[in-house]
């Protein structure tokens, strides 16, 4: 006979044993696992919220083909977030670091190329600068820029989502605001052109129909 205090340290036992198991469910977002869910997600196009979807997939293929070691999300309201965590957040091993405050900052990373503990938190020039060498406009004060300048991937054509809205593919996958000065520095631009190269090749294997684009807005 099993005594009741040792059947019920194995109660306790395959408790714990079970709630690990389930914490270790999530698998590995892998290049060919990207490429399923983003096809999935132009082809069963849901609503105009697929953006913030497609936004984080291209920035995760770049991280994964090492043309990124960490990438930002930033999240205007709750809808978007809890897509982006219903499909991809809560399924998958993400190293990430999130920041609340008015919106939500969700900060992507690979650990073997960024130490998340040296995360610059007042989300400035510091920061951007850990963002990668595309941000030549770092700045803790950007209140006299009078230009914008991207790297941004599109589709020509919208897409007819199931509500029956089109949605505009747009996404912003680099900004920085500039003074126009910094951009017309040849210096500057053959920077960001030496970033922008690599990741149009890359994205147009991914997705030969988007459309890869360097923007340069002067206000």
């Amino acid at each position: 006979m099993i005594s009741k205090k040792l059947s019920s340290k194995n109660s306790i036992k395959s408790k714990n044993f079970n709630n690990k198991t389930k914490k270790n469910t999530k698998i590995e977002l892998n290049l060919s696992n990207i490429k399923d869910i983003y096809n999935d997600i132009i082809k069963n196009c849901s609503d105009e919220n697929i953006n913030i979807i497609i936004e984080f997939l291209l920035n995760y293929y770049l991280l994964l083909k090492g043309l990124r070691n960490i990438f930002q999300i930033y999240i205007k309201s709750k809808k978007p977030y809890n897509i982006l965590n219903k499909l991809i957040l809560e399924k998958f091993n993400i190293n990430l670091y999130k920041a609340q405050n008015k919106h939500i900052r969700l900060i992507i990373y690979n650990p073997n190329k960024f130490n998340i503990n040296e995360l610059d938190k007042t989300f400035m020039e510091k920061y951007a600068l850990q963002l990668g060498k595309f941000y030549v406009c770092a700045s803790n004060d950007f209140s006299n820029c009078n230009g914008r300048t991207t790297i941004l991937a599109r589709k020509l054509k919208p897409l007819l989502c199931k509500n029956n809205k089109k949605v505009y593919i747009r996404i912003e996958l680099y900004a920085q605001m500039c003074n126009y000065s910094d951009i017309a520095n040849k210096k500057n631009i053959d920077k960001i052109f030496k970033i922008f190269k690599p990741i149009q090749k890359t994205l147009k294997e991914f997705d030969n129909n988007l459309i890869i684009e360097n923007d340069f807005i002067y206000y």
